[in-house]
């Protein structure tokens, strides 16, 4: 038996959301936490799948967790050095993190390979560039990373692609280095802004908080704080492209519009309206569109994290649109679900043409956190009952997904289906 989401398709959303805290940021901030050996209480966590893998992680090396409505505690003081061949790393690849933060406090690391959503090659050349830069011998070697260093030496490194995880771990590689380091071509993403944040709260020195240059000057320790993780733009992201396409009127609250600059320009193009505030957006969902082109890259670009989602809204439109996906080569596997609902579309190098479809009920699976979220709305935009499977995809980065829609009129329930 498995859990499934059985949907209702063609409910009239109308409510209110107050927004959870970001994903992203609350999985980088959780492990750069553990750099004070101290207590840190962190507010505004997400009760998601992948932050309690996390904290099963922290468990193991001996740090004391405590996790209630949405503020976890963290203390490290007796931290200690265990490999981290643990199931839960395979799991997500955020865990890559600990590499970063281990190096600080260890001076070597042994880990699995990191796991995640199928969504397309996600290399760790530059993390193992970063490192090497920084005086670390790094080898892997049957699925296993293996890292070590006499002295974290600070150094000028140049990315040579733009990469939110090897930012994150060089980050947390250099705060406590000797000299100073220079990071070139750094991922510019919210979610970095707010780690550097967190750790210059705690006693860092890092400059460049928002561009794509930062100087780190290494530091000898960190001290325990208190700090509250920024809102979930993707999961806002997500919500906002429901509303534009389900709702008579949907309010988000607690959220940074600021962070979804790219994709509330794009439906303002398609014609929504909408109400927005500094933290807060009011949506009212279109009657008709004609068509978009999207094209994904880094911040403050289109989010491939939302492409899937806004994929599937075009479905809805009066003529063909064009989606190029440039990070990831397979964000499109998703669509071979949409099919089987009557979805068309065409595929060629990293672009598909999305044809007007009208959508039907069907049973239909996640494959990964955000194509099952676009595989969510284009159940509740079908005719008919649709069931959702291997939701557990979802679950790892939205937070009460199933309560949330049912507070804005979202005919969806849990249920349990027989597998042979």
């Amino acid at each position: 038996m498995n859990k499934v989401y059985e949907i209702k398709g063609k409910s009239k959303i109308n409510g209110t959301i107050n927004m959870q805290g970001s994903k992203n940021s609350s999985l980088a901030i959780i492990v750069a936490s553990i750099l004070c050996k101290d207590v840190v209480m962190l507010k505004n966590i997400p009760k998601i799948q992948d932050v309690y893998e996390l904290i099963e992680i922290l468990k193991k090396i001996n740090v004391k967790v405590s996790f209630i409505d949405n503020s976890l505690l963290i203390d490290s003081t007796n931290i200690k050095y265990t490999s981290l061949l643990f199931k839960q790393i395979i799991r997500f690849r955020a865990s890559y993190y600990f590499i970063g933060a281990f190096l600080s406090l260890f001076k070597k690391v042994e880990i699995y390979m990191p796991g995640g959503c199928k969504i397309g090659k996600r290399p760790m050349d530059q993390h193992i560039k970063a490192f090497n830069e920084l005086n670390v011998n790094i080898n892997i070697d049957n699925n296993k990373i293996i890292a070590s260093t006499t002295s974290l030496v600070g150094n000028e490194i140049v990315f040579d692609v733009v990469s939110v995880g090897a930012t994150v771990n060089a980050i947390l590689a250099s705060v406590f280095a000797n000299n100073s380091t220079i990071l070139k071509n750094v991922a510019c993403e919210p979610e970095i802004s707010d780690l550097i944040e967190f750790l210059n709260k705690m006693g860092a020195k890092i400059i460049g908080k928002g561009t794509s240059v930062l100087y780190i000057e290494g530091v000898n320790k960190l001290n325990g704080i208190t700090y509250e993780v920024m809102p979930d733009r993707i999961v806002t992201g997500t919500y906002l492209i429901y509303g534009a396409l389900l709702a008579k009127k949907l309010t988000i609250k607690n959220i940074n519009s600021k962070d979804n600059y790219s994709l509330i320009n794009t439906l303002i193009n398609l014609g929504t309206q909408m109400d927005i505030k500094e933290h807060e957006i009011t949506i009212y969902g279109l009657k008709e569109f004609e068509k978009a082109n999207i094209k994904t890259d880094v911040f403050p670009s289109f989010p491939s994290d939302l492409q899937q989602i806004m994929t599937t809204f075009l479905f809805m439109g009066k003529q063909i649109s064009l989606v190029e996906e440039t990070l990831f080569e397979n964000r499109f596997g998703f669509l071979k679900q949409i099919k089987k609902m009557g979805g068309k579309f065409f595929i060629y190098d990293n672009k598909v043409l999305i044809i007007p479809s009208l959508l039907k009920n069907s049973i239909v699976s996640c494959e990964d956190l955000r194509g099952g979220a676009a595989l969510l709305l284009a159940c509740m935009a079908s005719d008919g009952t649709s069931i959702l499977k291997n939701v557990e995809y979802i679950e790892r980065g939205y937070e009460d997904i199933v309560n949330v829609l049912k507070s804005i009129n979202v005919d969806i329930k849990e249920t349990m289906m027989y597998e042979a």
